[in-house]
């Protein structure tokens, strides 16, 4: 089981593992819950979203060679490219939702962090 900021797709891997996905649902563990709010950290990948984000990356992929799911490098560059694109576009359409409700969208630190998890 994994002991960092992968804990979350570790369980739930274990419970599809040993349950029927018809039995599995999600609930709230807790009435309130604090986020741990991390600062993105693009240049060290040690800290941060970009650690938080490696790990979770790390886990999901560890869980589908566990399962015998082969993800060639061709399919795993088509991911990233998909990500990315599809980041982008959400980008635009966020900024666009916040300008015409007058709202601050920080676009370069958005741009940031989609370019700093497409880089995993």
């Amino acid at each position: 089981m994994p002991a960092d900021w992968g804990l979350e797709i570790g369980v739930l891997s274990e419970v599809l593992r040993h349950s029927a996905p018809r039995r599995v649902c999600q609930i709230d563990l807790a009435d309130r819950y604090d986020h741990k709010h991390q600062v993105l950290s693009p240049d060290d990948a040690s800290g941060g979203l970009h650690r938080m984000a490696g790990d979770i990356a790390k886990h999901l992929l560890r869980t589908l060679a566990a399962a015998d799911v082969v993800l060639s490098e061709g399919v795993l560059k088509s991911l990233q490219a998909s990500y990315q694109r599809r980041a982008e576009d959400a980008l635009n359409d966020y900024y666009a939702v916040s300008r015409f409700n007058g709202l601050v969208f920080q676009r370069h630190e958005e741009e940031s962090a989609v370019a700093t998890f497409a880089a995993l």
